[in-house]
């Protein structure tokens, strides 16, 4: 467990003084123009305190899954919501004391959109002396020509146009590991959505390395809970940033559903998210995502367990015989297309984005229809994307009926009579 001090370091000379001082009084001759690096935040906006449950769950997070070692660069993912500054800040704190040396450095993707402007984080970062990267591009007109028709989810696009920016400025500038701010609400909620409406069992990911294996992905909050995080930010009035769908301008209506699910459970049960973080391991503790399209690869009886490492549940799967005879007909057993570590993380995140489940282009919602629940993406210029997602779900709907109609006119295969 990384321990040590609780401030976050201060690039601040020992002479500054509040705004206030720079204020002139009534018959003053007017102010000279502002320094551009005088400091425009409060002491606990710039070094808040940590408290010390909430740095040792960040901390332990890091030692169990071993995500930060000696020598690495860590890029936050840094949307300027309540989670991402939470764990910039600690990640900046047990940088001062850790008894390794790393780097911490912080993107944004910048969709250019006028409904999200997170350019006040620049002199934000500025002043806690924190490397920036802000990462423009216009992802929004981008989707009318390049996304997918098939799969007209805006958020799945947007959501592989943002992890391929911050990816990209990470081989350029030479940082190997990708730091994001889900919490364990968010693992647990991406569990039970995945469950219900995709028939999946699966989460995000708590540390894992990309295809290419240069850039590894970890989530230090993993054991923090969202009351946690939104205590900090409110505490030491962190400048916060509204995060709010580019092109949707409605909330995710499934993960709502899920909150308040999760909420009256928890009134029930106040163990709860204790007992789920224990059911999620075998899924966010896995390095390499040796799994099924539909359930957990090991589910079955033939799979052996060959133990663990690094908390990484692995299994060893057996060779199925290619074909077998079932009732004098011969079956042909077609082996399941395994997702790796990284496919299924960006599933397992996507079901929380405002398209909701359907958005993770999994077989059961194959229809691939964006914001389930009847909501369109209605602003930002998506009309295209809003007209190809009701024509999916047209088509799906036609597809089912039309299969219904043929079900019901077949005769019953033998054994299954009525």
């Amino acid at each position: 467990e990384v321990q040590g001090g609780q401030g976050v370091p201060s690039l601040l000379d020992d002479d500054w003084e509040p705004l206030e001082a720079m204020v002139p009084e009534d018959g003053d001759e007017a102010a000279p123009a502002q320094d551009h690096r005088a400091p425009s935040f409060t002491r606990n906006q710039l070094r808040p305190s940590i408290p010390k449950p909430l740095r040792g769950m960040v901390g332990k997070a890091i030692s169990d899954f071993n995500m930060i070692n000696d020598g690495d660069r860590l890029l936050v993912g840094l949307s300027g919501g309540k989670d991402s500054l939470t764990v910039l800040h600690i990640l900046l704190a047990l940088k001062k004391s850790a008894p390794i040396h790393f780097e911490v450095a912080a993107a944004t993707v910048d969709p250019e959109t006028p409904e999200f402007n997170p350019h006040p984080l620049k002199e934000y970062l500025n002043a806690l002396g924190v490397e920036y990267h802000m990462l423009s591009k216009p992802i929004i007109e981008m989707a009318k020509t390049h996304m997918d028709p098939k799969r007209p989810s805006l958020c799945a696009f947007c959501s592989r146009m943002k992890r391929g920016l911050l990816y990209s400025c990470m081989r350029e500038k030479g940082y190997n590991v990708l730091v994001l701010g889900q919490h364990l609400d968010d693992f647990a909620e991406s569990f039970f959505m995945s469950a219900i409406h995709n028939g999946l069992l699966r989460t995000m990911k708590a540390n894992y390395w990309v295809q290419q294996e240069d850039v590894r992905v970890c989530r230090p909050l993993l054991y923090v809970r969202e009351s946690h995080t939104a205590l900090f930010a409110k505490e030491n009035q962190l400048p916060v940033i509204a995060d709010n769908c580019p092109a949707c301008f409605a909330a995710p209506k499934e993960r709502h559903k899920t909150k308040v699910l999760l909420s009256s459970l928890e009134f029930d049960y106040p163990q709860l998210f204790s007992t789920l973080l224990r059911t999620m391991k075998p899924l966010y503790a896995l390095e390499t995502a040796d799994r099924a399209d539909g359930v957990l690869a090991g589910e079955g009886e033939d799979d052996d367990a060959v133990g663990t490492d690094g908390g990484a549940v692995r299994t060893k799967k057996k060779q199925a015989p290619a074909a077998n005879s079932e009732g004098g007909r011969r079956v042909v057993r077609v082996a399941p297309r395994v997702r790796d570590a990284c496919e299924e993380d960006a599933a397992a995140e996507l079901v929380l984005s405002a398209c909701g489940p359907s958005a993770a282009g999994d077989p059961v919602c194959g229809d691939g229809a964006c914001c389930s629940d009847g909501g369109g993406h209605g602003g930002g210029g998506a009309e295209a994307t809003a007209a190809g997602a009701v024509a999916a779900r047209q088509r799906s709907r036609t597809s089912s009926i039309e299969a219904s109609r043929a079900a019901s006119t077949a005769p019953a295969p033998p054994g299954f009579a009525a």
